[in-house]
């Protein structure tokens, strides 16, 4: 029995101790089976992780070799002894009083009443010394050491409950008493536990380490708090001299054993202790500035600040007073906003602010001036617009923001952990959690979750008040930080150059769930049973795509003490500081304080508008078009173009429009790749990074360049175009059966790209993608949709011209047997094109099924909608029906009120502006030219007219955040421009060649 504690060697050990016998080789086979076991990792990754953290691959696979071929047990036995943690072990079991066993009762810490005693014993000795906290204080910390132990030990206990029970029937009336039962005969005596601990050694060394963090971690804080209480006592107005309890649940693990505490005396006065490198002097200072200069309102909380630790006030949710307070609330909370966003202020979730009253409380400072982590994420301007992303209010976690998506089933559903949430929310996915606790059916299943709230949000008669109907103090506070910041720029450089260099931050360089996550994984009975196998889990670290990867060797040695991974930056410096103070050199490109100083600097309306677009979005009060309605004076010029004049304006206004979208593009000169930062329309307005999606994505602009490309003969639009091709043939999408969206939206792009300059490279993709959407899919019914955009039917036209072109067949057939299985029913409640039913009355005419087409059109002339339309777009109105029907027969057109249909709008967009009138005037104007001619160029000289006079197209976005998108942006309307230049360029809403 005693051969298993060999299992607790780690791999560096058992390398040592077989070396030290005379033995050099390892089983070839073992190794290479070690490798073939699941793992996230990459060969590259295990040759990176075996080369710096085991020097070898000789030292790998002879640390891996299993127990049973120790040559000589006796040796790594007694090694394992002269461990001082194993020394400790025996001296908690050998200084045990069992007198008091008589006094327990049998519950949970049962196992555990070794430590326990051991640590009262310790805690009572050190009390009689100095003096500093009572008996319920006591009782708290042994609470506390209790929930460790408990945790460390849970999933163990289960396993070996229920391997005792096959072994050994329980007694006991009821499921609870047989769980009591197991305790005692499982941990009678010291024998039992050696035995119990031996089978499972690691759980053996962790639980002493952790035990003796614990103690020294305590003794540190009471001696500390012995010497420092004068000071405490005068700073936060405290009488008492007793410490009667402790609350250790404010904060992570970090640093051998070392977490935040809130401490209670005698008079119910508290403080909270934090065992941290102290920077705290520094930052109140910068406060006490940003208060002066910019009115920030920052509540600075009082501190007794020490070189490695201070204590500070304890911060609670008061209540607010009224309804003026609930707005100066919000409105600070929007001035913290600004302040995050220009000091690079990250981590600020709904935990670690506190509605402090009127004031928003930061409770956390040490996540001011952050970097961007360096990760390898590639080489491209995808890459780059992310990091350009992440230099935004939208990281600093006090807006809105989903968390931990990449693990819900659908990838869509997060937790918003901002600070302004309100509310408890559901995890989107099952968490392991223990059910029928302490009793003999006690097991581990995975469970819903529900997240608490917090402290967050303002309180006022015992309601919260969330910051719904106060969103416009939020912004307004935002605003007024970054306008004043603009005009201060040399005060507030001077201050940072003289004041703040070499400030000590932390940085969180990998979410702290993450660390979380994977220290319940190797807390598994397998880890504690082979310290081996727990190494093998915390190796998944590795995958982690650091550029610099020694930062993990630091990772590692925290999470196999138990310990979440802390690692801290001199701003003025780019290496990491990890727990142990060692470095990890070079870690950043420049240095924080460069950063912060650079972003100030440049620091202009632009960025304030563009800020405070995000922010609205974020609040979901984002009005895309307030930005055109707050114009002046539109269609004040009448003047109609015609001819040459109006040609060379549409040329001049689409040069302008491709300006614009230049200006905004990200380049990577490297990989000769490019993309945006947008707003865009999924279920909400949101900002990112553009896609592969021919709504609002790159495909769009992409067809956009293309056809300014034909229209000019201009080569400079040649690099753009080949950049626009090399982002989307690389970013990642799906293979999902849409013209639209994923992989399937590049086909018609590319297509009009073959057509207008007769590039055969683009039909060959469009070709290969098609290929591959044919052989994925199977057509399942249920999952078709009789929809334009967010639906099968795009893709079935798409799949007809391609048809067409290559004269292949198979494309015909396959969009036929999509077409047949559609059903005619859920989407035909809009009379539009986009969304409505005509876009299937377009489809039934390209497959000749006219008479259903006939009989569909004339359902709606008998009344088949409930009344008569209002909308007169492309997307859900009568131009995608005059667009659908016009090409059938003249008289079907005869129920639509073409001069509503073709009415000047106050949008310019494709899907529901002035740009999709257009394509419905190019089609009228074929038909009757003596009409609809002069109508068009009026239609077209408005739109000129406005754009000259405004500088700006009538779509969604801001004066520096024009919506770019094919259909709602202004590609999408240079591209309808173009194409009244010329037939050839083809129309484009209903995916024509």
């Amino acid at each position: 029995m005693e051969d298993n504690l060999i299992n607790v060697l780690s791999i560096n050990e058992r390398c040592f101790l077989l070396k030290q016998s005379g033995n050099e080789k390892y089983d070839i086979k073992n190794l290479q089976a070690w490798k073939e076991r699941k793992s996230v990792l990459k060969q590259d990754d295990l040759d990176y992780l075996i080369k710096y953290k085991y020097e070898s691959l000789d030292n790998f696979g002879l640390g891996i070799t299993p127990i049973e071929n120790f040559p000589d047990k006796e040796v790594a036995i007694q090694y394992i002894k002269d461990q001082s943690w194993y020394i400790f072990f025996e001296s908690i079991l050998d200084s045990y009083n069992d007198s008091e066993e008589q006094l327990l009762e049998v519950d949970a810490s049962y196992p555990f009443r070794y430590f326990l005693q051991y640590a009262r014993l310790f805690l009572l000795d050190l009390n009689s010394e100095l003096n500093i906290c009572t008996k319920e204080f006591i009782i708290n910390l042994l609470e506390t050491l209790t929930q460790e132990l408990i945790h460390l030990t849970s999933k163990t206990l289960v396993l070996d409950l229920h391997t005792f029970k096959k072994n050994e029937p329980l007694k006991g009336n009821d499921s609870s008493k047989r769980f009591i039962y197991y305790l005692k005969k499982r941990f009678n005596s010291k024998k039992d536990i050696i035995a119990f601990y031996t089978c499972y050694p690691e759980l053996m060394r962790i639980t002493v380490v952790r035990m003796r963090y614990f103690l020294d971690n305590t003794k540190q804080m009471l001696i500390r708090v012995t010497e420092d209480l004068p000071s405490i006592q005068n700073c936060f107005n405290i009488q008492s001299s007793e410490l009667n309890s402790i609350s250790e649940s404010q904060g992570d693990s970090h640093s051998r054993g070392n977490t935040v505490s809130t401490l209670t005396f005698s008079d119910g006065k508290k403080i909270v202790y934090k065992p941290k490198i102290n920077s705290e002097n520094k930052l109140s200072d910068f406060f006490e500035f940003l208060n002066k200069e910019l009115e920030a309102d920052i509540y600075i909380v009082k501190k007794v600040t020490r070189d490695t630790y201070f204590y500070e006030e304890y911060i609670d949710n008061i209540e607010i007073n009224n309804t003026e307070e609930v707005k100066k609330y919000y409105e600070r909370y929007g001035k913290l906003i600004g302040i995050a966003f220009l000091f690079n202020v990250t981590d600020l979730h709904y935990e670690n602010i506190i509605a402090h009253g009127e004031y928003p409380v930061i409770i956390d400072n040490e996540t001011f001036f952050q970097q961007n982590i360096p990760i390898e994420f590639g080489n491209s301007a995808t890459v780059d617009a992310k990091y350009k992303y992440l230099d935004s209010i939208m990281v600093t976690g006090l807006v809105p923001y989903l968390a931990m998506k990449d693990k819900s089933d659908s990838k869509d559903e997060g937790v918003n952990l901002s600070a302004l949430n309100f509310k408890e929310q559901s995890v989107p996915f099952k968490i392991l959690k223990i059910k029928n606790t302490f009793t003999d059916e006690m097991r581990f299943e995975y469970q819903t979750h529900i997240m608490d709230t917090a402290k967050n949000t303002p309180i006022m008669n015992n309601e919260k008040i969330s910051f719904i109907s106060y969103e416009k103090y939020i912004v307004t506070g935002m605003k007024s930080i970054l306008m004043k910041a603009k005009d201060s720029k040399k005060k507030i450089l001077a201050y940072i150059n003289n004041n703040l260099q070499n400030l000590i931050v932390r940085n969180v360089i990998r979410p702290t769930q993450r660390y979380a996550d994977m220290l319940e994984f190797s807390y598994h009975p397998n880890c504690f049973s082979n310290a081996i196998e727990r190494e093998k889990v915390l190796h998944n670290m590795w995958a982690y795509p650091y550029k610099n990867k020694k930062v993990v060797h630091y990772e590692f040695s925290d999470l196999i003490d138990g310990d979440i991974p802390i690692f801290y930056n001199n701003i003025s410096k780019t290496s990491l500081i990890a727990s142990d103070g060692c470095l990890v050199e070079d870690f950043y490109q420049e240095s924080a304080l460069n950063r912060c100083l650079n972003k100030i600097n440049d620091l202009c309306d632009k960025d304030i508008s563009i800020q405070t677009v995000w922010l609205e979005i974020a609040l979901n009060i984002y009005n895309p078009y307030k930005y055109i309605n707050d114009l002046k004076n539109q269609n004040s010029n009448k003047y109609i173009y015609t001819g040459s004049e109006l040609n060379s304006k549409i040329i001049q206004a689409c040069q302008k429009i491709e300006k614009k979208i230049f200006k905004r593009a990200i380049f990577n000169k490297k990989t000769n790749t490019v993309n945006w930062i947008d707003i865009k329309l999924d279920q909400d307005w949101n900002v990112g990074i553009l896609n592969n999606n021919m709504y609002d994505g790159l495909p769009g602009i992409f067809v956009f360049y293309v056809a300014l490309k034909y229209i000019t003969k201009n080569h400079k639009y040649d690099y753009v175009i080949e950049c626009i091709k090399n982002s989307i043939y690389t970013i990642p999408s799906e293979d999902i059966l849409s013209a639209f969206f994923g992989k399937g939206s590049l086909i018609y792009p590319l297509l009009v790209d073959y057509r207008l300059n007769n590039d055969i490279n683009s039909l060959n993709v469009a070709v290969e993608i098609a290929d591959m959407l044919i052989e994925k899919k199977s057509i399942n019914n249920g999952e078709l949709k009789n929809d334009w955009i967010h639906g099968h039917n795009s893709i079935i036209k798409v799949l007809l011209l391609l048809s067409e072109i290559t004269e292949d067949e198979k494309y015909r057939k396959f969009s036929l047997e999509i077409f047949e299985k559609l059903s005619e029913e859920p989407y035909f409640n809009f009379r539009g094109f986009g969304h409505g039913i005509y876009s299937y009355i377009h489809l039934l005419s390209k497959f000749n099924r006219i008479d259903k087409a006939n009989s569909l059109l004339h359902k709606i002339k008998e009344s088949y909608f409930e009344e008569e339309p209002k909308n007169n777009s492309w997307c859900k109105g009568t131009v995608g029906e005059l667009l659908a029907t016009i090409e059938l027969y003249d008289d079907n057109i005869s129920n639509i009120d073409i001069n509503k249909t073709i009415a000047y709008k106050n949008k310019d967009c494709l899907c529901h502006g002035n740009a999709g009138t257009l394509e419905g005037l190019i089609q009228l104007a074929k038909k009757d030219p003596e009409t609809y001619q002069y109508k068009k160029n009026k239609l077209i000289s408005y739109m000129l007219n406005d754009f000259e006079k405004n500088n700006t197209l009538k779509v969604a976005g801001s004066e520096y955040l024009e919506s770019l998108g094919f259909f709602v942006g202004i590609s999408g309307v240079g591209y309808e421009l173009l194409r009244n230049l010329d037939s050839e360029i083809p129309n484009a809403l209903l995916f024509e060649l």
